[in-house]
Formats: structure tokens, sequence, C-alpha cells
């Protein structure tokens, strides 16, 4: 597999690396799709990570190709229970779940996150309109260079795997 890892302030590089293997009660997922966070930026051109080197990157969508010993159920998670089982209701039996971080955290019906999946649901929100730049992975520095200098406007920058 090919993975951007993260040497250090300014050093990063597409590296090949062995696939991981999935030990006892864990899975691998093969990422179809990577999001360039924020704080992506601020790893890479300023404050690198709390290791080194790391593979960064945490927004992302795939598939869970491989069970580790004593899974049969895996669910990725950040914010609360109720939102991640209201998006696994929502998903058709054997669909794909891709979950992001809340941060609203307000625990009303009525705050960003509820009217952004209810919307999605209902399909009102065609979120793909919301990616204004898709690279693959060999080109995914390119993503980082137009959100770190702001030489373009982007709303969302996509890796793409093959």
């Amino acid at each position: 597999m090919k993975a951007w890892v993260l040497h250090g302030v300014n050093d990063m590089k597409l590296e090949k690396m062995d696939s991981p293997v999935p030990g006892a009660g864990e899975v691998l997922i093969a990422v179809r799709d990577s999001g360039i966070c924020g704080s992506d930026i601020q790893r890479v051109y300023r404050t690198g990570a709390h290791i080194h080197p790391i593979i960064i990157g945490h927004e992302f969508s795939g598939t869970v190709v491989e069970l580790g010993e004593g899974v049969d159920t895996y669910f990725e998670c950040v914010g609360r229970n109720e939102i991640f089982a209201q998006a696994v209701e929502y998903t058709a039996p054997a669909g794909n779940v891709v979950l992001t971080w809340n941060p609203s955290f307000t625990h009303c019906r009525k705050d960003d996150w509820h009217y952004v999946i209810e919307r999605l649901v209902q399909k009102q929100i065609a979120s793909s309109g919301l990616i204004s730049h898709r690279f693959p992975l060999e080109k995914l520095a390119q993503g980082l260079e137009i959100m770190h200098g702001k030489s373009e406007e982007y709303v969302r920058i996509m890796g793409v795997m093959d």
C-alpha cells in the first residue's frame, strides 16, 4: 500500500509500505476517500505530530476488508452514541456508514449536526457538490498546499483512492 507519511514539520513523503494485518479485536479498512482537515495543515506545516513518523489523516471513508480474531461488528466513532445510532439506523442492510466529527455537542435535535443528517437522509443535500477538489493519492500534497497557502478557493479537498 502507499501512504503519505509525516516525518516532521514540512517533511512528508509518499511511501510504499506493507499492508497492516489486523490483530485480535481490530479490523483492516481499505480507504476509498480521505478529506484533508485543517488540523492536518497544522501538523504538516507548523507543529508536527505527537509522534513521528505518522500517517496523518482522520477524515476518511472505506470498506472493512479483513477482521481480526473476535471481531464481528465494527464502529469507529467520535461524538455522541445517539448520533451514530441514528446514522446506522438510516443505513440499509450491508450498506456503508460514513461518519464525521460532531462539532456542536449541543444535545439539541435542532443543532447543525441533526439538520445536516436529516437532509442527507432525505436526499435534500448532495454532499458531493461540496467537494471542490479531488486528487489521486500521488498528488494529494497539492491539496495540502492549496489549503496551506490559500492559493485557490476551495470548499472541501478530497484524496481519491484507486
